[in-house]
């Protein structure tokens, strides 16, 4: 019986789900579990290694409401890469559109991680807070309607 509830809301949910709308995330979207969140920066340099594919951002808006862009969506392929000397790149649609140096930051004693990209030749961005599992990188640009939360998935194999 529970096998059938559970069968019934999933594919309740499955259609739903919309290719390519604009309001209704059509990915996955990043979760990490507890315990498994990077929340000093040596553990967060040990995570970050490794190839990160683009799967959801989501915008919140106040007196709008969320919507969401996602590579079916957009027709982007986007993927960041960092490597141990910290240095990151990010690949567009097949082609390098951003190389630097990154850092991660603490905000005091608390546990929580800001991304600092430095792109070649250029001032640092001013950080983004971060959320950052195994499986999972969160740039979390939604604060004051700054821009979207922007979810990556590890892609297997680069860590």
């Amino acid at each position: 019986m529970k096998f059938h509830l559970l069968a019934g809301c999933l594919g309740l949910l499955l259609s739903a789900c919309q290719k390519g709308s604009d309001t209704t995330p059509t990915e996955p979207i990043v979760v990490c579990l507890a315990g498994n969140t990077a929340t000093t920066t040596s553990v967060g340099y040990q995570k970050i290694l490794g190839s990160w594919q683009w799967v959801q951002d989501e915008w919140t808006q106040r007196g709008v409401g969320t919507s969401y862009q996602t590579p079916a969506s957009t027709g982007k392929n986007l993927r960041l890469e960092f490597r141990d000397n910290r240095s990151y790149q990010v690949i567009e649609n097949q082609a390098v559109s951003e190389y630097g140096t990154y850092t991660l930051r603490q905000a005091g004693t608390d546990p929580i991680l800001f991304l600092d990209l430095t792109p070649n030749g250029k001032d640092p961005n001013g950080g983004v807070l971060i959320t950052l599992c195994d499986e999972g990188l969160v740039l979390l640009g939604g604060a004051n309607d700054a821009g979207p939360n922007r979810s990556f998935q590890r892609v297997l194999g680069t860590k």
